[in-house]
């Protein structure tokens, strides 16, 4: 049986914490190939975004066309970070309506909406440049994603209407959903990690979203918390999710069912955990870029 494969679409981070980096490296922990397509060139340290630089729409679809013609079988799981551009996210939405007709089976997107790096600082130029910019995500890539996997903060710019400020937004987390719920194609799977905020445990808490019974259920999930900062964790979350689903999908399955998808999202956060906990064991590091380096 051929290794498994997932399209991943992101930006070059030079510091390799992050982007496409960090992808490559997840799928050789998961025994996944990961098949990169550069969306833009970064200037960050990990505190600061100086500059970015987006691929033109020749450039970037022909990496996505050279796939095409490569002869080779289409994976069945698409990755996506950092795409702030709507001419290239117009693109990923046409490649993806060829490749769901040229597939065996159903094609799955993880779309992991960054908008800032770990520290906050933004990937958009302005607020103006922003609200196009979730315009063309809403009624172009939420349509077509399978799981959605933000941060909070993200999620709460992704859902924010034109007229209502970051103050004055609910920080109910649940009503959010509510709000998400609203959308003409509700998200199935939703992820919302937890590694900015803490309970009173100290325990970082997860949260996964999803439809049933024609319901929103919510289902917490917590992990330890250990000192120090990992940055790409929430990019190797969703490149995790990813890499196992596209496993999963490899032994000949042509959709998977609600159950199957939830515990492949178990199986996401735990591959993170378990990676965070084996670099704190052995780099007694609290060094942000030693996450999956040891």
């Amino acid at each position: 049986m051929s290794l498994p494969c997932v399209l991943s679409i992101g930006g070059n981070d030079p510091t390799g914490a992050a982007g496409l980096a960090m992808d490559v490296r997840v799928g050789q922990r998961l025994n996944v190939r990961v098949l990169p397509i550069l969306s833009c060139f970064t200037v960050q340290d990990g505190n600061t975004v100086s500059r970015v630089d987006w691929l033109s729409k020749e450039q970037f679809e022909a990496q996505l066309a050279s796939l095409l013609n490569s002869g080779r079988e289409l994976p069945r799981v698409i990755k996506i970070g950092l795409l702030l551009s709507p001419d290239l996210i117009d693109s990923v939405v046409d490649f993806y309506h060829t490749m769901t007709q040229k597939s065996k089976g159903e094609i799955f997107v993880i779309f992991d909406p960054i908008l800032t790096n770990g520290q906050g600082s933004p990937f958009f130029s302005s607020e103006e440049n922003l609200t196009a910019i979730i315009n063309k995500i809403r009624h172009r890539l939420l349509p077509i994603c399978s799981v959605l996997a933000p941060n909070e903060q993200e999620f709460k710019l992704l859902i924010k209407e034109d007229n209502t400020t970051m103050e004055n937004l609910n920080d109910q987390v649940s009503d959010l959903v509510q709000i998400m719920a609203t959308y003409q194609n509700f998200i199935p799977m939703l992820i919302l990690s937890g590694g900015h905020s803490v309970d009173e445990d100290c325990y970082i808490v997860n949260r996964l979203f999803y439809r049933e019974d024609n319901q929103i259920q919510q289902q917490k999930i917590k992990q330890t918390r250990y000192p120090g900062g990992y940055r790409g964790t929430g990019c190797a979350l969703s490149t995790a999710t990813a890499c196992v689903m596209a496993k999963h999908l490899n032994n000949n399955s042509n959709t998977l069912e609600s159950t199957t998808q939830k515990k492949i999202i178990q199986e996401g956060f735990a591959f993170v955990h378990h990676a965070v906990e084996q670099t704190h064991k052995k780099t007694k590091s609290t060094d942000e870029n030693q996450f999956l380096n040891f």
